[in-house]
C-alpha cells in the first residue's frame, strides 16, 4: 500500500513564495514540506527519461537535493505561482 501525503506541519498550507522564502532560510519544516509535495512529480519526470528504477531513484534524489541546494543559497527568483 502506497503512503499518501499527510500534511503534518505548519509548512503544509503555505503558498510557493512561502516555500521559497522557507528554503532560502534553510528551515527543516519547510524543506521535508517540499520535498513532499514535489518527489512525485520529480520521480514522473524521471520515469519518462529512463526505465531503471534505481536511475530513476536516483535522479530524482539528485535533482531535489540540488534544488534544495540552490534555493538555500538564493540561486532561484520567485516570480510566479508554478514558474
Amino acid at each position: 500500500m502506497k503512503a499518501e501525503h499527510q500534511p503534518d506541519s505548519a509548512a503544509a498550507g503555505c503558498t510557493e513564495a512561502e516555500l521559497v522564502a522557507g528554503l532560502a532560510r534553510r528551515d527543516s519544516v519547510v524543506t521535508r514540506e517540499f520535498l513532499q509535495r514535489t518527489h512525485g512529480a520529480v520521480y514522473a519526470l524521471t520515469a519518462r527519461l529512463t526505465r531503471d528504477p534505481d536511475l530513476r531513484h536516483d535522479w530524482t534524489g539528485d535533482i531535489l537535493l540540488r534544488m534544495v541546494n540552490e534555493l538555500g543559497h538564493g540561486r532561484f527568483v520567485y516570480q510566479w505561482p508554478g514558474c
